[in-house]
C-alpha cells in the first residue's frame, strides 16, 4: 500500500522526506524544499532532531515550519481555527475549563482556576497606593503608637523602589532611596516610593563619606540612631544566573552596607538578596564571616521567603537578613513574617483585566512574537526544563532580567485549549510546543507578576524595564517584611522629639554634596 493512501496530506508531507542527513554538516532539504538545507542538531534535553535552514542560512526549525514558510501548508488557518475552538469551549464553561497544555510530547491535563475579576490589581492598589498613611486603617493597625513617623528608612540599593514601596505602605512614613542607575532612580522618584531619590553609588572608597553624612544629619544624641537601613545589594555575585564570584566580584555590596551599619548603628537594618547566599555552602560561610562583626551589637536573624506565600503570583525565593540593635530593646523581639500560603495568586488573577485578549483568541498585535526564529528552541519535554513558561492557572516561574529579551523562553505564555481543538490541529510534531499558543511577555505583565501596582510607571527602554523588574524586590513581599519590622519596633526605645523630615532633607543635600 502506498504511504500516501494511509496518511493525511499534512502527515505525509512531514514523513515523506527521504533525504539522508549526515551526523555533521548540512545537505539540501529535498525536492519539495529547493532553497532549504537540513542538518542534525541537539536540543537542551539531549534529543537529536533535524533543523531546517532557509536560503540565507537562518534557522527556521522543523520540516513542518519550513513547509509552512514556503507556502505549502496553511498553518495560520489551522491555528485560527484552533483558537476559535478554544474560545467556544471557554464560553461553555463559565467558572472552569478542562484544559490540555502541549508540553513537549506530553499532554498534561489540568483545570483552570476560577477567575477572580480584578481582585489582584485591586489588592495591589489598596495595599500599595497609599497617599495619606494617617488615614489608612491597615497602617494604623500595623503601627498603633506611630513608630513609623519617628524613624527614617534609607534604602541604599533602591532600584525602582520595590522594597521602599512595600515598607512605606506597611507604615514607615519617611523613606528615601539611593541607587546608581539613573533610569531606576527616575522610576523611584516618579512613583513616590520615598520622600526623595538620589543618583549615587556606594563604593568602598566613599563609605566614610556616607558615614559622615548620616552622623551629621542625626547628630550625637544617642548611641544608636532612629534609622532603619535597608537595601538589596547586587545579586549577580551570588545568583545562579550571574558569574558567582562572590566577594571577588566588584559589584558585591553587602560588605559596604554592613560597614555603614557598624559605624552609624541604626536601630535596625534589613538586607534582601538571592537564596544562594545561604543555600550555597561557600557563600553561606562567607556570609557568616561578613555578618559576624555586627553581631556584637545586633541580634541578627536570617530567613528564607517564598514569594508565592506573600501574595506574589510568582515562584521566587528570597533571603532577608534582619538586625536589631540590642540596647534599643529590653527584650529583643522575635522575627516572624506573616505568610498567606492559603491565598495564592496566579497569572490568571494578575492579568485578569486583559484576560480576554491575552489567554484566548488570535494573538493581539501588541503581543505578537516571531515563532519561526524560536521553533528550534521549542523542543522540551517538561515545564521544568524552561524557567520562563507561563500558564494561566499556576504560579509563574521566577521573573528574571531577560524576560523581555528576544528569542528567550521567558517571553512565552501558553494558552489553554480543549482536546477537541487539538484534534483539529493534528499536524503537531512530537517534542514541540505549539507555537500558535504563545504570546510575548511585556513589561506590564512582568510588573504585575512582581506585584507592582498597575499604575506604576517605568522609565527607560523596553529592555531596561525588563532588567529593572527582574532585579526588583516584589513590593508585596516587602510589605509583609515591613509589617513584621514595624511590629518589632513598637517596643523599641526611640527618641520622641526628632524632626525626621528635617533630618531627611539635610541628609539628602549632604549626601548629594559629599558622594559625587
Amino acid at each position: 500500500m502506498d504511504l500516501s493512501d494511509s496518511l493525511p496530506e499534512s502527515e505525509f508531507a512531514r514523513r515523506s522526506c527521504d533525504v539522508r542527513v549526515p551526523a555533521i554538516g548540512r545537505v539540501p532539504a529535498g525536492a519539495d524544499l529547493p532553497n532549504f538545507t537540513v542538518e542534525r542538531a541537539q536540543s537542551l534535553d539531549g534529543t537529536v532532531f533535524l533543523l531546517y535552514r532557509d536560503a540565507y542560512g537562518q534557522a527556521v526549525g522543523s520540516r513542518m515550519t519550513a513547509l509552512a514558510q514556503s507556502g505549502q501548508l496553511e498553518l495560520p488557518r489551522l491555528e485560527y481555527e484552533r483558537m476559535s475552538a478554544a474560545l467556544a469551549e471557554r464560553e461553555e464553561h463559565e467558572t472552569a475549563l478542562q484544559s490540555t497544555f502541549v508540553l513537549g510530547a506530553q499532554l498534561a491535563e489540568c483545570r483552570c482556576a476560577s477567575r477572580r475579576p480584578k481582585t489582584y490589581p485591586s489588592l495591589l492598589r489598596s495595599a500599595l497606593s497609599i497617599r495619606d498613611p494617617e488615614d489608612n486603617f491597615a497602617v494604623l493597625l500595623n503601627d498603633p503608637i506611630g513608630v513609623g513617623r519617628r524613624v527614617l528608612v534609607l534604602d541604599l540599593y533602591c532600584g525602582i523602589g520595590g522594597l521602599s514601596l512595600g515598607l512605606r505602605a506597611s507604615g514607615f512614613r519617611h523613606c528615601a532611596g539611593v541607587d546608581c542607575w539613573k533610569t531606576a532612580v527616575g522610576s523611584y522618584i516618579h512613583n513616590e516610593c520615598g520622600s526623595w531619590g538620589l543618583l549615587r553609588k556606594l563604593r568602598a572608597d566613599n563609605v566614610q563619606d556616607w558615614i559622615d553624612a548620616i552622623r551629621l544629619a542625626f547628630g550625637d544624641g544617642t548611641s544608636y540612631l532612629p534609622l532603619v537601613l535597608v537595601g538589596g545589594p547586587p545579586c549577580q555575585p551570588f545568583s545562579k544566573r550571574g558569574i558567582r564570584m562572590g566577594c571577588a566580584d566588584e559589584r558585591e555590596g553587602l560588605s559596604n552596607f554592613l560597614s555603614i551599619v557598624q559605624a552609624v548603628r541604626p536601630v535596625a537594618f534589613m538586607v534582601e538578596n538571592v537564596p544562594e547566599m545561604v543555600e550555597n555552602g561557600m557563600f553561606a560561610t562567607w556570609l557568616d564571616e561578613t555578618v559576624s562583626p555586627v553581631r556584637d551589637a545586633y541580634e541578627v536573624r536570617v530567613a528564607l521567603h517564598r514569594c508565592e506565600e506573600h501574595r506574589v503570583p510568582q515562584q521566587r525565593k528570597r533571603v532577608s537578613i534582619v538586625g536589631y540593635y540590642r540596647d534599643a530593646w529590653d527584650e529583643v523581639p522575635s522575627y516572624a513574617v506573616q505568610t498567606h500560603a492559603q491565598n495564592k495568586y496566579v497569572p490568571w488573577d494578575a492579568w485578569c483585566e486583559e484576560a480576554a485578549s491575552f489567554w484566548y483568541g488570535p494573538v493581539p498585535d501588541s503581543l505578537q512574537m516571531e515563532p519561526i526564529s524560536l521553533r528550534s528552541r521549542q523542543r522540551i519535554l517538561t515545564r521544568t526544563q524552561t524557567s520562563g513558561l507561563v500558564v494561566a492557572d499556576r504560579v509563574a516561574n521566577t521573573v528574571v532580567t531577560t524576560c523581555t529579551s528576544g528569542n528567550s523562553w521567558h517571553r512565552m505564555a501558553l494558552v489553554p485549549c480543549s482536546e477537541a481543538a487539538l484534534d483539529e490541529f493534528d499536524d503537531l510534531e512530537s517534542n514541540c510546543v505549539s507555537y500558535g499558543a504563545l504570546r510575548a511577555l511585556q513589561p506590564r505583565h512582568l510588573q504585575l507578576l512582581q506585584s507592582f501596582p498597575p499604575e506604576f510607571v517605568l522609565y527607560g527602554s523596553y529592555r531596561a524595564q525588563g532588567q529593572m523588574l527582574g532585579n526588583a524586590v516584589p513590593p508585596m513581599l516587602a510589605y509583609d517584611l515591613g509589617c513584621s519590622l514595624l511590629q518589632s519596633l513598637q517596643t523599641a526605645r526611640l527618641p520622641p522629639d526628632l524632626d525626621i523630615d528635617a533630618i531627611s532633607t539635610f541628609l539628602y543635600h549632604d549626601l548629594e554634596t559629599r558622594t559625587r
